[in-house]
């Protein structure tokens, strides 16, 4: 993975047996509780703003977004090109990629 600016923040270009594939997927990363709403047990609702959806899809490639938790040190990722779309830019983000942090047990 590679950082790439402006815009989407990383790109991943997969590999097979060793070997790139020149499959490549955009990444868009945000953090903070800006972006979480109505966090139910697990993952959240994510509504991308219009820019950031008008920016999306425009990208030639597959993009996926992550959000990070701070508070429960958690990230979630959905697929934007799946999950999103014009008339309904909100989205739950329930797959983590970074398990919520569990308090340490005393005793």
């Amino acid at each position: 993975m590679r950082p790439v600016e402006p815009g989407l923040g990383w790109e991943l270009e997969f590999t097979r047996d060793g070997v790139v594939t020149g499959f490549i997927v955009k990444v868009q990363i945000k953090s903070g509780a800006s972006y979480l709403r109505n966090k139910p047990a697990s993952g959240f609702d994510y509504h991308a703003s219009a820019s950031d959806f008008a920016y999306w899809s425009k990208v030639g490639f597959p993009v996926i977004l992550v959000v990070y938790d701070p508070d429960s040190q958690a990230g979630y990722w959905l697929d934007v090109n799946r999950d999103l779309n014009q008339h309904d830019s909100a989205a739950i983000l329930d797959n983590p990629i970074l398990p919520p942090q569990q308090p340490p047990q005393c005793g």
